[in-house]
């Protein structure tokens, strides 16, 4: 009712009358309604307006919230919902090769390493990079053809990455 008012009566203020809605969002309209400094048309808009709020936590707005977070079932677990299998999760040879390179980039320039203090401070050599992609442990991240790669190309790994 408040709206259609102003909209007849005042409707060359629409741009004003809409600037000062979206402004009362980012305010305690609480505060601006108690305020006795506030003029009295200020008060008055903010009052209308104050049930318009997008970002009020009004009654509807708790049903929904509460509604959304209801306890939904999952899946049961399952050991195996995670892919770390480089082989596995790309099936274009060229990726294979490509996340095999991150990878070794990865292990080569990350601190990862422990020092002899035992603080993580140190980086894997390309020795023991090399050590870990031929272990049989590792089988699990990369397969065989990639490791055969690294083998036939660690010369250029260990110079360009």
């Amino acid at each position: 009712m408040f709206i259609n008012e102003f909209f007849e009566e005042e409707g060359d203020n629409i741009a004003e009358f809409v600037e000062f809605y979206f402004f009362l969002h980012d305010q305690n309209i609480d505060e601006i309604i108690s305020d006795n400094a506030v003029s009295p048309v200020t008060r008055k808009y903010s009052m209308e307006f104050q049930k318009y709020l997008l970002n009020t936590r009004s009654e509807l707005v708790s049903i929904l919230f509460n509604f959304s977070t209801l306890f939904k079932g999952d899946n049961k677990f399952d050991e195996k919902r995670y892919e770390y299998s480089l082989d596995k999760l790309f099936s274009n040879k060229i990726d294979k090769l490509l996340s095999l390179a991150i990878l070794y980039k990865y292990l080569k320039t990350e601190i990862t390493q422990y020092d002899k203090w035992g603080k993580i401070e140190r980086v894997l050599t390309h020795a023991e990079i090399t050590e870990l992609f031929v272990s049989k442990e590792f089988r699990e991240f990369i397969s065989f053809e990639q490791v055969n790669f690294y083998l036939d190309n660690q010369e250029l790994f260990e110079e360009f990455l």
